[in-house]
């Protein structure tokens, strides 16, 4: 995240905590650089010692219309020029009407047209902040209260830095009314820091148990002589330990920045961590910098699939046909592939983990390898692809350990199969009725496909498949062919899981191609489009074939409830018992749960608390926390696969709340052994709509009460897990009374979570 903010007053748990990095000690001011200047939309107030601004679209304040998007001032500064490289802190004092969701930011950044980074949108170009602090209704503690807001940053030295509180334009009012700032407080001060590790990261965002870590980092000098800096690598669990590696020396020139690395270990455990750089100072730690990552062999153990698309890529790029194509893409490819390595850090920069890409084959079972970087026309939808572009593609995504994964079907979907088919007819899946080969198809869609031509809607043949019938050709099955396909395409691409859609694999089937996907160096992971929707509400053997040791198992007539008014889950707490039921049913045999989301950041946090991974286009950003950040944290809590439905949470615990919660249906519990249990409770303050197209939170919920009986040997401690305002756990003190202890929640606004943890060291004494 690479930020430092504080935030005053605040409870004592809440202060400091807008930073994962960030300075340890308190540097003195320098001076105080530049002066501020008011934005088109603010006025001032009580002879000008208030500023004041609506945050309402006003005609001529920069935006082009209501619905559109820019970054607009409450107040800013002139950029920081990059001869003034160092640590600044920009401070003022400030009240709001109301509490509620929010648009206004306090940030730096640096302009897209000065080289920093951008993400494009439908509604205009918003700058990716270098570092943020949200004034909205986690950070205001009450309506009209001052509080003062300070946000630290670095300004590296090839760079000019803007800072400034800003909006963004809305067709709405903004939730917390006007906003008013004490003129007098404004202020932008350089700190005397002399040398600050201005970025750092892990490499990449997910990280197998064989390979090496690495943190990368810059340390800028604001200085005028040169100085010689020691830094180290320190990994931090879940539980905040942290786990200090070798540290190395930096010289950095005077006014200057440099880049160097890290290495650090990868721990042998699965689970999310942050990896920091420390600034070491006579032994002592003065800062640190970074940002999380998490450990697994799986592709779906920490799976976090959205991000923004990628222009001219599949369904993105099906306008442009095949002669489009080769002059948009393949005639211009070295700026394509300059401005593809921009949309993949962006991607990263979401907590993105993994990327799914749709109907990217020339047929999507027969047809997964090409020869040549010749465009073709994916056999499904008709989308035009290049094998140059899948290379490099999955080549970002991968170094950023992000895992691309091939949608596919286990019967040929795509108009090139009907060829493999023709030459090995004995393939054929015959019906039962007539005899005659089981496919449905358009000649005249063949026709246009065979001639390059791009054709919309539901264009694809289907070709039922005899997966046992050996080719006198070669001597093959059906399935020994396709998996060959699979192997080679994996060869060819990289693959790090496959995932069957309408066609899946048949149950006989599965386990061969799983196994022969296992064996791979390394091992590629399997998938498939089923759930409750084809195989029932109830466990079964066949729920067990596609679930277990790992593989994964998605859901998309959940998102149905989205778009259609009268489909039968479209209430939130009928979509809700779904959504409980199919993620209940993956996971109890042994399987990762993902589902279809085109819904909103409530039904995505959702999803996680049990222990499910939503699957949208792109994500739906939670406004009070960046949920995805917070998974990649904390979330193996919830998707470890010990991790489970606990039936009737009632009967061990209860909620007292002013607001009302949903909690009941989403309590899990995980074992981790025979005498050592944890168990979650996710609490939700809903929205003030019934159903799923809502998201409207009217407040926040403060002082809830949850109480829980522990089994009379247990030892009990309880923690807090959050995406508010950003990803933290925090210890809880407890009440008891008699069996029962109870803890009180701290403030949140979407959703947060209790765990206790119990254990029965009864076992301990009787060792003695």
């Amino acid at each position: 995240m690479n930020k430092r903010e504080t935030v005053d007053p605040r409870p004592a748990v809440l202060a400091a905590l807008f930073l994962l990095g960030g300075a340890t000690f308190t540097p003195a001011v320098a001076e105080q650089a530049l002066s501020w200047q008011r934005g088109p939309s603010t006025r001032e107030a009580e002879n000008g010692t208030i500023l004041e601004n609506d945050l309402n679209y006003v005609p001529g304040n920069g935006q082009q219309a209501a619905n559109y998007y820019p970054q607009a001032a409450v107040v800013s500064w002139p950029p920081i020029p990059t001869n003034q490289p160092g640590r600044y802190r920009v401070s003022l004092r400030a009240r709001t009407e109301k509490l509620g969701p929010s648009s206004l930011v306090l940030q730096a950044w640096v302009r897209p047209e000065q080289g920093g980074l951008a993400r494009a949108t439908g509604h205009g170009v918003i700058p990716i902040p270098l570092a943020v602090l949200p004034l909205n209704g986690v950070t205001f503690v009450a309506p009209g209260q001052w509080q003062e807001f300070s946000l630290d940053f670095d300004v590296e030295a090839d760079k000019p830095v803007s800072v400034g509180l800003m909006y963004l334009g809305a067709d709405r009012p903004c939730a917390v009314g006007k906003v008013q700032v004490e003129a007098l407080s404004l202020r932008l001060d350089k700190l005397d820091v002399p040398v600050t590790i201005s970025w750092a990261r892990p490499v990449k965002l997910r990280y197998r148990h064989n390979e090496s870590g690495q943190l990368e980092l810059r340390l800028t000098n604001a200085s005028d002589e040169p100085r010689q800096v020691e830094a180290r690598p320190v990994v931090i669990t879940d539980t905040d330990a942290r786990r200090p590696g070798k540290p190395r020396t930096f010289t950095v020139p005077p006014k200057r920045t440099i880049a160097g690395t890290l290495p650090f270990d990868i721990p042998a455990e699965d689970g999310g961590y942050a990896a920091v750089a420390e600034l070491m100072q006579d032994g002592k730690s003065i800062g640190e910098n970074g940002d999380v990552f998490a450990v697994s062999d799986s592709p779906f153990q920490f799976m976090l699939s959205g991000g923004p698309p990628f222009p001219y890529w599949l369904m993105h790029a099906h306008h442009l046909g095949l002669k489009g194509f080769r002059e948009r893409v393949l005639d211009k490819w070295d700026r394509y592939a300059t401005n593809r390595v921009e949309a993949a850090e962006l991607m990263r920069r979401s907590y993105c983990t993994y990327v799914e890409w749709f109907a990217w084959a020339r047929e999507d079972a027969t047809v997964m390898v090409e020869d040549s970087d010749e465009p073709y026309l994916s056999g499904q939808v008709f989308y035009p692809v290049s094998r140059k572009q899948i290379l490099l593609l999955n080549g970002l995504m991968k170094a950023h350990g992000i895992a691309p994964s091939a949608y596919l079907n286990a019967c040929p979907f795509g108009w090139p199969g009907f060829e493999v088919f023709r030459q090995h007819p004995e393939w054929f899946e015959l019906d039962p009725v007539t005899g005659q080969p089981s496919a449905q198809f358009d000649t005249a869609v063949m026709e246009r496909y065979l001639k390059g031509e791009t054709v919309g809607g539901n264009v694809y043949p289907v070709i039922g498949a005899n997966y046992d019938a050996v080719s006198p050709r070669g001597g093959q099955t059906y399935l020994q062919y396709h998996m060959d396909q699979l192997v080679r395409s994996v060869q060819l691409y990289g693959w790090e899981a496959f995932r069957y859609d309408a066609g899946p694999l048949p149950t006989n089937a599965f386990p061969t191609v799983k196994a022969r996907l296992a064996a791979l160096n390394p091992p590629v992971g399997i998938g498939n489009n089923q759930g409750i929707c084809c195989l029932g509400t109830e466990p079964t053997a066949i729920w067990n074939v596609y679930c277990r040791d790992g593989s994964l198992m998605m859901e998309e007539d959940i998102t149905f409830a989205f778009y259609r008014a009268t489909d039968p889950h479209r209430r939130w707490l009928d979509w809700i018992d779904y959504l409980r039921r199919g993620s209940h049913l993956a996971r109890s045999n042994g399987g990762h749960y993902t589902f279809i989301n085109n819904g909103n950041w409530i039904s995505s946090a959702l999803g996680y608390a049990v222990g499910g991974h939503p699957h949208p286009y792109q994500f739906h950003k939670n406004p009070f926390g960046d949920s995805e950040r917070f998974m990649l944290r904390y979330g193996f809590i919830f998707w470890d696969l010990r991790t489970r439905m606990l039936a009737e949470p009632e009967k061990i615990a209860q909620v007292v709340s002013a607001r009302p919660l949903w909690w009941k249906p989403l309590v899990s519990q995980r074992a981790l052994s025979a005498k050592h249990r944890q168990v979650l409770f996710p609490l939700f303050n809903p929205p003030a709509e019934e159903e799923v197209v809502g998201t409207t939170i009217t407040g926040a919920v403060e002082g809830a009460v949850l109480t829980f009986a522990p089994t009379p040997k247990e030892t009990v401690s309880a923690w807090l897990l959050t995406p508010e305002p950003v990803a933290r756990r925090m210890e809880l003190p407890l009440t008891r009374n008699g069996d029962r202890v109870s803890v009180t929640v701290p403030r949140f606004w979407g959703w947060t979570t209790v765990v206790f943890d119990c254990e029965n060291k009864s076992w301990f004494k009787w060792n003695r």
